[in-house]
Order: C-alpha cells, then structure tokens, then sequence
C-alpha cells in the first residue's frame, strides 16, 4: 500500500492538522441536509398530483437538492411497495388456512 504523503503548510489549517472542511462550510453542509429534510416531508405529505406540481416549482428554486428530495421520495415508495407484498402475501397464506391449521415456518 503507498503510503501518504506528507501534509504541505499549504494542506495544513497552521496547526499541523490534515486539511478540513471549514466550520463555515460544514455549518453550510448541515443547513443543506435540514433543508433537504424539510423538503422532503413536506413533498411527501403531500398527495400525488399537489406533489408533482409542489416538486415542478422545487425544481425551479432548488434543483440539487430537488433531485435529492426525488430519490429520496422513490426510495421510500420502493420500501412502502415490498412491505406492502410481505404484507398481503402473508394474509394470502393466512387466508388459505384451514380451520386448526397454524403458520410455521
């Protein structure tokens, strides 16, 4: 494995650290997480077509965290989906019982 160089005066914050991001624009990376967070909330709150028309006018203002808000929204209806089909196919094999039979694994 090689190894790393060295950090130069010019990496360094003047204390002999690695270079960081600066509290500045960590602070500004939060800001952004809560905002994509309360984005995407209030999108999901909402019912499809109000959604569609709400996410359109996000575009507009916020087109980064829009697309995350997006992806965020698909992949908790793909989770909402396959529980969903645990769901119902449980109450299929439920359903198909007789009377005194029990569901074993």
């Amino acid at each position: 494995m090689p190894s790393r160089p060295k950090s130069t005066a010019r990496e360094t914050h003047g204390e002999g650290r690695p270079d960081r991001p600066s509290r500045s624009r960590a602070d500004g990376a939060h800001a952004q997480w809560r905002q994509m967070e309360r984005m995407f909330h209030e999108a999901a709150a909402l019912p499809a077509e109000r959604r569609r028309e709400w996410l359109r006018a996000a575009r507009q203002a916020e087109p980064e965290l829009c697309a995350h808000v997006e992806s965020l929204l698909r992949a908790e209806a793909g989770a909402a989906a396959r529980i969903d089909r645990v769901i119902h196919d449980a109450c299929l094999a439920f359903a198909a019982l007789r009377n005194g039979e029990r569901l074993v694994p």
